[in-house]
């Protein structure tokens, strides 16, 4: 290319942002016409329950735009990214920069690095709109479901520009920001945090065919997580488990009743809808409860006439006035009631063999229900106490490591307030003495004084002018040398030269 080329090549972009930036002039006028004729899109974000998710793993379009701003009334899109999944797999993309007829600001570029040059070789809106909806295709239809990572943002200025432009649809959105929230326990759920949870690379961040297909894989993942927790959620509804703490105070009754030589073939737990659970010998000797703070026995008072812990009747739900209330802290505290857990079970136990002997039960029904229950081995007991034992040690720990730190505290508090007395004593004595040293001081007596020159006060030094006037001290010798009229709003004058 030639020197004159290059010339009229770089006079030829030069015209081109001065018609850019003319554009932007126009732009409220514009915008005013295409409002006449907008159009109505109405968006239904989803929620991802099974049907739903069902779909999306079928086909779902993960798109993503790039905005010169965060309105989507007063900015506008100027990257468009839209990748289409099909049975958890890319099928096809879609991908263009926008220009949208504005600016695009230095913070915007700073961002997403699309620049105002990039955006004057790019297609306007009239005819990017036309392709893009070719390709969301059903979509605008509802059928195929649109994913985005904040989706409301994303949906709200692609709403917003349809309608601009005069376009009807009806769009059917999942977000994958609200979906990774609810599912991950991740302490941020941006777009590149999610990814790397998943182990998934982003090739371009904040480029919007990137960064949806980003989105797409991230509902691929979290549809795969949330098929797996349902698994396991109806397992555990199916199991009725127990958690860890529950489980140990379990194994502390077991170890009760086998320190007595009791019978365990029999014995298991359960735990019922109403979160009770039941210490059971082929049937229920007796209920335990956990509570957010507190856990109770819930057995016959005849057994607890002597206890050491806290007793307190039951609730009408619970049983008559002959049931009880018996509340512990831990596994270990049970053995302060070890004797009354164990006359229950023996009674129980002797019922039950009765029963058995009599033909009223027989050993393979027995077996049936114990089959259903949770057992525990004397390795399971042991590994539970043990867990149980450190629990408390650690419990202990963090209540001593709490009143040490809170007495720590204390005596920092009690410090600087000590301190801070002491210097505010020190302060005092220093200004005493250095008011005391002004006194004994001599100085140059200087006059206060209006503008007519009468006298309103009479200072023996500058420096008790300025204790009792609080005016700075360069401004009454400036005023008093003559180099400034006033100061604090009077005219200063040192008494030996008034007196001239």
């Amino acid at each position: 290319m030639g020197f004159f080329d290059k010339l009229f090549r770089r006079k030829k972009v030069m015209q081109e942002k001065k018609i850019f930036l003319e554009r932007e002039d126009s732009q409220l006028s514009q915008i005013a016409t295409t409002e006449k004729q907008r159009g109505m899109v109405i968006v239904n974000h989803l929620s991802v329950d099974d049907a739903v998710a069902e779909r999306l793993l079928e086909r779902v379009i993960a798109f993503d735009v790039e905005t010169t701003g965060l309105s989507a009334k007063s900015n506008r899109i100027i990257e468009i990214g839209a990748v289409l999944f099909e049975n958890g797999e890319e099928s096809k993309r879609y991908s263009t920069l926008v220009d949208a007829g504005v600016n695009v600001p230095p913070t915007v570029t700073a961002i997403n690095h699309i620049t105002n040059e990039m955006l004057l070789t790019a297609p306007r809106e009239k005819f990017v709109y036309p392709e893009f909806l070719a390709f969301l295709g059903d979509a605008l239809e509802g059928k195929t479901m649109l994913c985005a990572h904040n989706a409301r943002f994303d949906m709200d200025f692609l709403s917003e520009t349809m309608m601009r432009l005069g376009y009807d649809a009806t769009i059917s959105c999942v977000d994958t920001l609200a979906l990774s929230r609810k599912m991950l326990k991740l302490r941020s759920n941006k777009l590149n945090t999610v990814a790397q949870y998943f182990g998934i690379e982003n090739e371009q961040a904040h480029h919007a065919v990137a960064d949806a297909k980003v989105c797409g894989k991230i509902l691929q993942e979290l549809l795969k997580l949330k098929k797996e927790q349902q698994k396991q959620h109806m397992q555990y509804l199916e199991e009725s488990s127990l958690d860890e703490e529950e489980m140990e105070t379990c194994a502390y009754i077991q170890k009760i009743i086998a320190d007595h030589e009791g019978d365990l073939e029999f014995l298991g737990f359960s735990k019922n809808k109403k979160g009770y659970i039941d210490v059971i010998f082929i049937s229920s000797i007796f209920k335990i409860k956990f509570m957010k703070k507190r856990r109770y026995i819930l057995a016959e008072k005849r057994f607890f006439q002597n206890s050491d812990l806290e007793i307190e009747p039951c609730s009408k739900t619970e049983g008559t006035e002959a049931y009880v209330r018996v509340f512990f802290q831990n596994p270990f505290q049970l053995e302060n009631v070890a004797e009354s857990i164990w006359h229950i079970y023996k009674e129980h136990y002797d019922k039950e063999m009765y029963s058995l002997a009599m033909g009223y039960l027989t050993r393979e029904d027995a077996v049936c229900i114990i089959k259903s229950l949770h057992t525990l081995s004397v390795y399971d007991v042991a590994k539970l106490l043990q867990r149980a034992s450190e629990r408390e040690e650690e419990r202990l720990w963090k209540e001593k490591e709490t009143e040490r730190i809170a007495a720590e505290q204390q005596k920092e508090r009690e410090k600087k307030a000590e301190e801070k007395k002491k210097a505010k004593e020190e302060k005092k004595a220093e200004e005493k003495k250095n008011a005391s040293a002004g006194r004994k001081s001599l100085g140059r007596p200087v006059l206060q004084m209006t503008d007519d020159l009468v006298i309103v006060a009479r200072y023996e030094s500058i420096a008790e002018a300025i204790r009792e006037t609080g005016i700075n001290s360069k401004s009454i010798r400036d005023a008093a040398k003559g180099v400034q009229k006033h100061a604090g709003g009077y005219v200063w004058k040192y008494e030996d030269e008034q007196q001239l």
